[in-house]
């Protein structure tokens, strides 16, 4: 997806959280201002502990879902007025940098991202 990326952030999990701005004019003055928001995760051995029972074999995940995994996200906010944009879409990169840090940035995100795409795939 196009876009101007507006920041990266690093999460305490070691993933690199994007911001990409996918605004675009609608009518007259009026903005669909969107926020996208995506973290690419690497499959690797590092999420998973030795002591997680019934997880697949790291090779037979990487075979079903590749070697990353990226989750996304995007929201919006329609007809907006071109005099309101910045400051609407200061607010979707605010409300999506704390959901970010508390959700994705949580120690066990990577691990239930890989394994529900792996799962999705069987």
């Amino acid at each position: 997806m196009e876009g101007t990326l507006l920041k990266k952030i690093k999460l305490d999990n070691g993933l690199t959280l994007e911001f990409i701005d996918v605004s675009r004019k609608v009518a007259g003055d009026r903005y669909q201002v969107a926020l996208q928001t995506r973290v690419t995760v690497p499959v690797e051995a590092r999420w998973f502990s030795d002591n997680d029972p019934g997880i697949p074999d790291l090779t037979d995940i990487i075979a079903r879902v590749g070697s990353t995994v990226e989750f996304e996200q995007k929201k919006e906010r329609v007809f907006v007025d071109a005099r309101e944009k910045q400051a609407v879409l200061e607010n979707l990169v605010s409300v999506a940098e704390d959901f970010g840090v508390r959700y994705i940035g949580h120690p066990e995100f990577p691990k239930k991202l890989i394994l529900k795409e792996y799962n999705a795939k069987t």
